[in-house]
């Protein structure tokens, strides 16, 4: 039996993380029918699931407003009492996708002014293009992507809007970016059960779309995250859009190079692009292989292709999964495996933080690369790390708690074989 304990504190003390995982497991069950379009999924589905733990899970997956739309479309039954959540869930989500397109048309009417076309990422270009109404697609955030000669005009008209640049404490770089926050949003997050509009959201600037797992194993997409873009209309504003081939690429790096941060809604989101781009003829599986390979993304692109086709069989073509797969490790199948046992959600896989160091390591010098990377990890201002450590001093200086986690290299990945043998 998977043990999971939730890595944050938790707002609804009521529901235990084993409440939280069976939900998602559902959810992901669920969602695999309904992809698969085999046969609706009935009512009998939820009767395992407390109704207030199912609505949670939908809002840390992102499915909540899907899943109403699946609702009110006849493609599941609930039960009353959960068919009233989901009938929320859609409701709160189409308010808050309204107050971000209005913001987002604001801030990029405003950056047009003044000669800059940003490339609208993730959401805020799929929201629009792949889903039936934008607010099925759950945003935290707008991201945009400008060229690094116009990041200072650009982080001037976010001033000149009313929004203040957010300190960030020194994460693990995933790209050259700054956070942006209005000053009428509150950081208080006022719903944690449905994707309120009174959340907090940002605007997110990038000048990269890079991502550095560690030291030596980072993406480098230089010039050509804005050579593979096409410049479009969007609610009367000029912006640019990724190719077909750079955009699934970059949903699925983003999705799941980082393991503990996995969501179903953007797996969901990877199958719904793939399905509708292979009817496009700009769209090439061989020119997705040589972005890949190009850029160097090609070893932090297999977490998120396994999930896609474990969530969809026959989503990826099968040639071009089989050659990004070929470096694929033990490590890593272990991780992956934890995920999907859990429902698609990161953070319920256990021993996941400490792993995630390891999982791209092929060899002697990149498990040296990994260790080095407990104690230094790659991006991280120095202060702000030891600060961090010194809050968790109770893991770092135990050293039966330091040893535990280490231990969850191994045994995680010998239970997660077990699994495997048991489900076959």
């Amino acid at each position: 039996m998977l043990t999971v304990r939730l890595p944050f504190a938790s707002p609804w003390p009521e529901i235990t993380a084993a409440d939280l995982v069976a939900a998602h497991r559902q959810i992901a069950s669920i969602t695999r029918a309904v992809l698969a379009e085999t046969r609706p999924v009935v009512g009998a589905a939820f009767d395992d699931v407390a109704c207030r733990a199912f609505g949670i899970a939908c809002f840390l997956s992102g499915m909540g407003p899907l899943m109403g739309r699946w609702t009110a479309d006849g493609l599941i039954a609930p039960p009353g009492d959960l068919a009233e959540v989901l009938g929320r869930h859609i409701g709160a989500s189409r308010r808050r996708s309204e107050r971000l397109r209005h913001e987002s048309i604001r801030v990029v009417h405003a950056l047009n002014q003044r000669g800059i076309r940003p490339v609208v990422l993730k959401g805020a270009h799929t929201a629009y293009e792949y889903f039936e109404e934008p607010g099925l697609r759950p945003m935290s955030d707008v991201d945009l992507l400008v060229e690094p000669e116009h990041a200072a005009r650009s982080q001037q008209v976010l001033v000149e809007l009313g929004f203040r640049k957010q300190r960030q404490p020194g994460y693990p770089i995933r790209d050259r970016g700054t956070v942006w926050r209005h000053e009428d949003v509150s950081d208080t997050v006022r719903s944690w059960d449905c994707e309120d509009e009174g959340n907090p959201w940002t605007v997110d600037l990038h000048t990269s779309i890079d991502v550095q797992v560690q030291r030596g194993l980072r993406t480098r997409f230089g010039r050509l995250q804005f050579e593979h873009s096409q410049l479009s209309r969007w609610e009367g504003c000029d912006v640019r859009r990724f190719s077909p081939s750079l955009l699934a690429l970059h949903l699925i790096l983003h999705a799941g190079w980082d393991l503990t941060d996995v969501r179903l809604i953007r797996i969901v989101e990877i199958v719904r692009v793939i399905r509708k781009l292979v009817d496009d003829p700009a769209f090439d599986w061989s020119e997705f292989l040589r972005l890949a390979e190009e850029t160097g993304a090609a070893r932090l692109l297999i977490p998120g292709i396994e999930l896609t086709e474990r969530l969809a069989p026959g989503c990826v073509d099968s040639t071009t999964r089989t050659r990004l797969l070929t470096p694929a490790t033990k490590r890593m199948y272990a991780m992956i495996d934890c995920v999907e046992l859990t429902g698609f959600c990161g953070w319920a896989a256990r021993g996941v933080g400490m792993r995630r160091k390891f999982v791209y390591s092929r060899g002697v010098q990149d498990l040296a690369i990994g260790c080095v990377e407990v104690l230094f990890p790659a991006g991280w201002r120095g202060r702000d790390y030891w600060m961090l450590q010194a809050r968790r001093s109770r893991s770092i200086l135990n050293p039966r708690r330091f040893i535990a986690r280490l231990g969850c290299l191994s045994r995680s990945q010998t239970g997660a074989r077990n699994r495997r043998t048991r489900d076959s």
